[in-house]
């Protein structure tokens, strides 16, 4: 079974993660500065929060674990796992920037699509941050005990 390492598969990650949920963040931000969401300004901040605070932080709190770990360099982890939560991730911020940017063609704006599509939303954030979870805290083995298993 092929392997990668934990710490390149975290940071590419973090940073896929980081990135997808920054930008959509500073555009709302915006966007309720300029006063686009009216009185619903609020919900929307407290529905983005929502929907993207579990799974990051979970990658924050789990880098900050291993900024001190100098053994998290030489752990390798199945290649399906990174792959399944390189995945779900990807599916996860696209459906939430979808409905961000489909949200102005909608009748009621984000607010209403947000309380529409939310359970939706909800269930795929839990599958996401379970995957996650087993991908950042899940202890895997030192690659060379990998390698002296295959011997």
């Amino acid at each position: 079974m092929k392997t990668i390492l934990v710490s390149r598969g975290k940071q590419t990650l973090a940073l896929l993660w980081l990135t997808g949920i920054a930008l959509p963040g500073c555009l709302l931000f915006v966007q309720s500065v300029q006063g686009f969401y009216g009185d619903d300004a609020q919900e929307v901040a407290r529905w983005f929060i929502g929907a993207v605070s579990p799974t990051g932080g979970l990658i924050v709190a789990a880098l900050v674990a291993d900024a001190g770990a100098s053994r998290a360099k030489d752990l390798r982890v199945s290649g399906l796992v990174y792959r399944i939560a390189l995945g779900v991730s990807v599916l996860y911020l696209l459906a939430l920037w979808t409905l961000i940017l489909y949200a102005r063609a909608a009748d009621g704006g984000l607010p209403q699509l947000a309380k529409d599509l939310g359970g939706w939303l909800n269930g795929l954030q839990g599958v996401v941050t379970l995957v996650l979870g087993v991908f950042f805290v899940r202890k895997s083995e030192p690659a060379a005990s990998k390698n002296q298993q295959g011997a």
